[in-house]
């Protein structure tokens, strides 16, 4: 039986109700408790508010939708990386951390019903206060209400073929995820097989799957899906610098946030953000390439008796900052090419057969700023990679000791405690996440639809479209007939035409296109005759050209583009716009063209999503609020009226409850906190959803929803959809950092 089958059985448990998620965090104030603080600094951001999430049911969504509603915990940061008090050369950052962000430190198990009541002086059966307590008897007693277990045929030495059935306890834990949310997984511990062990430590066999809901299409109901990995002290994840996409590596010892403490991190044993899960077994190394390779139990010592806990977050350091999957590395904390030490199977050695030439990062494993993981570099990375410049990384020299080119590994000023080296035939290329920023799901907005043209952003983020090229807006840099195959948008470098990569998000108008790249910034082309293309002319460019005024500030976090217009929003939480005017869409007051951005000031810095119209544009604020501005002949603004706006005004009927916005030729929808669809604006085809074709200058329920939507979109001047199902296009799966897919809880017992 697999870990999903084994936990389905646990379905029909009535008498797990009081372990429902919960959606609010405060109400765990009274369940705060936090264990002694291990190394690195405990974090309070108070009671800091961040946008509400879509999803507020995890059990209502498969893992698929999931990974595209529900978005990753970031929270602002500002580093003191100079004078004290002087602020000119502060670094400000957003602290990036995993969907499934931490566990809280408390963990109870989970028992079947029995009649034997619970003391009222046992509390709440946290594992460290003893298991009498849960039920007054002692397990194996008569009377004693038995712990839940379920059976799993494990694989345990990897040949594909199980060998033997698990039998596992069920605990349950309480976790944050999708940034605004707690939730109730449940923890799977090996009673029998080779990795039972009685022992409550963190970071060991003692919890090997994580379990959550999530909803079965095929069966038509919520199901248990389980991933296999380790419950981890700490929280890691990742600061990126404001201004750019460039994140390095962080870690805490806990997150206070509302009065809750968190301080567990779970990390699946393959491909997730920080992950340092198990070593491979002594005698079958084949370099330390894999993740599961580097085995590292801050809780733990080597053969000498030295603690590892340097070691373990100088390997997260090194881990979370390559972000390689399918690339191979060998860490290595023993000089044994320097200092003659023997090669150890418990240990990461130095110069093994294939890692002999690229030396690529080092760390000390000491935390800066109580936060940021140490990372120096080779010297290729100064010269090749703005990641390292961003961060100003110091450059480690490297030796040559026989065959192999390596770190120092000691303690001095020059020394690290970690290197880490490239395989001999692996290239060297910058850890810039590609393809996606920390933490971000990027299957949303990697496809588009214009007028007259349709483009896609393909896995290696090169953008490829098709249709009419009248105005050049296939980026080809030609004017002709069009396409009606999909050919790759080129960019002009020096005398070179090269394709256009670093693709995140893609925007197109009418005949005209933008695209959001890795670098926080972002480039358009095609035709240019309202200023839509930002660069301060209006000429046309067949040619993507950048949109210079918005660099070196905040990066670009979305875009969203209207017939003859574009707005983004950035990193800082600012609006800018520009191009057509004539209603008023660039929201600046004013009905004048624009041929580069201007800050729509009169919503300060607070915007967390936008949405642009054929000639009106609106944008979500941080407490829910909806505003929207520019044209409104059909009543698109919702304010009640048919009068245009130059200026945001606030869509008062919808009050503070909006979770996501859309926008078409004349319609406007929005869905809100609890899953129902309301529209208005132009009805001419029934695209308010409310069976009148009656126009709609106020916000109107589209009933026949009820609250199930997931995603909604508008399209054109006639038709609006929603979805209770969001799935993403061939080639554009939900990606990770680095093109990493999430393999979070699934039912594999790998």
């Amino acid at each position: 039986m697999n870990a999903m089958n084994a936990m389905n059985a646990m379905n029909a448990m009535n008498a797990m109700n009081a372990l429902n998620a919960m959606n609010a965090m405060n109400a765990m104030n009274a369940m705060n408790a936090m264990n002694s603080v291990t190394t690195g600094t405990p974090l309070d951001v108070g009671a800091l508010r961040i946008p509400s999430t879509t999803l507020t049911d995890l059990g209502r969504h498969t893992l698929a939708q999931t990974e595209l509603l529900c978005p990753p915990t970031r929270l602002p940061h500002t580093f003191d990386q100079g004078t004290p008090g002087d602020a000119s050369d502060d670094i400000a950052a957003h602290l990036t951390f995993p969907r499934w962000l931490v566990l809280k430190d408390q963990v109870e198990r989970v028992r079947v019903a029995c009649a034997t009541p619970v003391p009222g002086t046992c509390g709440n059966g946290v594992v460290e206060g003893g298991e009498d307590c849960d039920t007054g008897i002692a397990l194996g007693q008569p009377g004693a209400c038995q712990t839940v277990t379920v059976a799993i045929d494990e694989d345990l030495d990897g040949n594909g073929t199980p060998e033997t059935s698990v039998s596992y306890e069920v605990f349950s834990a309480i976790g944050l995820a999708c940034a605004d949310r707690a939730y109730r997984p449940f923890l799977l511990h090996p009673t029998t097989g080779p990795e039972a062990t009685s022992s409550p430590e963190t970071f060991n066999t003692f919890f090997r799957y994580l379990c959550l809901q999530s909803w079965d299409e095929a069966q038509g109901k919520a199901v248990y899906r389980c991933g296999k990995g380790l419950l981890a002290a700490g929280v890691s994840g990742y600061a990126v610098r404001d201004g750019t996409l460039s994140a390095r590596p962080i870690y805490l010892s806990s997150l206070s946030w509302g009065g809750n403490v968190w301080n567990r991190h779970w990390q699946f044993r393959e491909h997730h953000i920080g992950s340092i899960p198990e070593p491979i077994a002594a005698g079958q190394q084949v370099g330390y390439a894999l993740d599961a390779a580097w085995g590292l139990n801050p809780r733990d010592t080597h053969p000498g008796g030295a603690s590892k806990e340097p070691d373990y977050l100088a390997a997260l350091a090194l881990k979370t900052a390559t972000n390689r999957s399918g690339v191979t590395v060998s860490p290595y904390n023993r000089a044994n090419a320097t200092a003659g030490v023997a090669f150890d199977a418990r240990e990461l050695n130095q110069c093994e057969p294939g890692y002999h030439g690229y030396p690529d990062l080092a760390s000390t494993g000491a935390l800066e700023q109580n936060m940021l993981l140490n990372l120096s570099v080779a010297g290729w990375y100064q010269d090749g990679c703005t990641w390292a410049r961003d961060w100003a990384l110091p450059t480690l020299p490297t030796q040559q000791v026989g065959s192999c080119q390596v770190f120092d590994i000691g303690s001095g000023p020059s020394q690290a405690r970690m290197g880490l080296n490239l395989g001999d035939t692996t290239p060297r290329r910058c850890p810039s996440f590609a393809t996606c920023e920390p933490g971000q799901s990027c299957c949303v907005g990697r496809f588009a639809l214009g007028s007259y043209n349709s483009c896609a952003v393909k896995s290696d983020g090169t953008l490829w479209c098709f249709g009419s090229n009248s105005d050049g807006q296939l980026g080809r840099g030609t004017i002709d007939g069009g396409s009606a195959s999909a050919l790759p948008v080129l960019e002009q470098k020096g005398s070179d035409v090269v394709p256009l990569t670093g693709v995140i998000q893609v925007l197109l108008g009418r005949s005209y296109g933008c695209v959001r790249r890795n670098d926080g910034g972002l480039w358009c082309w095609g035709k240019n005759d309202l200023g839509q293309l930002g660069d301060g002319s209006t000429l046309t460019r067949t040619y993507p050209v950048p949109v210079t005024a918005l660099t070196g500030g905040a990066a670009v976090e979305q875009g969203a583009a209207g017939a003859s217009f574009v707005c983004v929003r950035r990193t800082d939480g600012t609006l800018w716009c520009w191009g057509s005017n004539a209603t008023g869409e660039l929201g600046d007051g004013t009905t004048i063209m624009r041929s580069s951005p201007g800050r729509v000031t009169a919503l300060g810095t607070e915007t967390v999503d936008l949405a642009a119209g054929s000639t009106y544009a609106c944008a979500r604020q941080a407490d829910g609020r909806l505003w929207c501005w520019g044209d409104n002949g059909f009543g698109q603004l919702g304010d009640g009226t048919t009068l245009p706006h130059a200026a945001p005004a606030p869509v008062t009927a919808l009050g503070t409850a909006v979770a996501q916005v859309s926008l078409g030729g004349g319609q406007s929808c929005a869905r809100v906190g609890d899953g129902s669809v309301w529209c208005w604006g132009a009805n001419t085809y029934g695209q308010v959803g409310d069976g009148t074709t009656i126009d709609r200058y106020y916000p109107t329920p589209v009933t026949a929803l009820g609250t199930t939507a997931l995603e909604l979109y508008a399209v054109g001047g006639g038709h609006s959809y929603a979805t209770t199902t969001a799935a993403c296009p061939a080639g554009a799966s939900p990606l990770r950092s680095g093109g990493r897919r999430v393999h979070g809880p699934q039912s594999s017992s790998r």
